[in-house]
């Protein structure tokens, strides 16, 4: 019995690796089940059993990408002294992850093929299979409701001064430089290394901490 459960387990991460890698290179509306079931060198009914749609595919593997950051983050923030330290660990690490972990790189790849296609349920269904109990913000509180989210997470208070518009502000900044730098990490692994990661997020730092000094307090 112990070695069923084993071989089904085995099994079903080869489907997984190998739906991450087809998701990655086609895009999750250009890909079929049969063709993950090809790719693991699986039947059919094997993905079926593990996987009752590619659907079901996707929100497993946002629900794993969101665990697996969300670790990793609370792991490198709890590193640092300051604030500013603290965020500069984070980012170079989560560069350093992304530099040398070429299976979470197919993974973002493959998420963001489903953003590209603009299909809101299943934007939906991803939000939900990753905050069940939270309902989707509109665009308008979407950003407060990160904030908030990573306040949570990283069990800090900021100052929230000016009814928060420079906290909002400060974060559209922070996360717009991370987002954009992982994308450039993954598509310039040639060239990329971990000395250019801690130059880069050095340089950023410097600038950031200088505009958000006063508002980026930490209670």
């Amino acid at each position: 019995m112990r070695r069923t459960q084993e071989d089904a387990e085995k099994t079903k991460q080869m489907i997984l690796d190998a739906g991450i890698r087809i998701f990655a290179e086609q895009g999750y509306y250009h890909t079929s089940m049969e063709e993950i079931a090809k790719a693991a060198n699986v039947t059919r009914g094997a993905v079926y059993w593990h996987f009752k749609s590619k659907e079901d595919f996707i929100l497993a593997m946002a629900d794993s990408i969101y665990t697996e950051t969300s670790e990793l983050i609370k792991l490198y923030f709890s590193r640092g002294t300051s604030l500013g330290d603290k965020l500069s660990e984070t980012i170079k690490n989560i560069g350093y992850w992304y530099l040398e972990n070429e299976q979470i790189c197919q993974k973002r790849n493959a998420l963001h093929s489903v953003m590209i296609g603009k299909s809101q349920s299943l934007i939906d269904k991803m939000f939900h299979t990753i905050f069940p109990d939270e309902e989707f913000p509109t665009d308008h509180d979407f950003i407060a409701f990160i904030i908030q989210r990573i306040q949570e997470t990283l069990h800090i208070k900021l100052v929230d001064k000016e009814n928060g518009r420079e906290i909002r502000d400060g974060f559209l900044l922070l996360i717009s430089f991370v987002e954009g730098f992982i994308d450039i990490i993954i598509r310039s692994k040639e060239i990329m290394t971990r000395q250019a990661i801690d130059n880069i997020v050095n340089k950023f730092m410097e600038g950031f901490s200088h505009s958000f000094r006063h508002i980026l307090e930490e209670k």
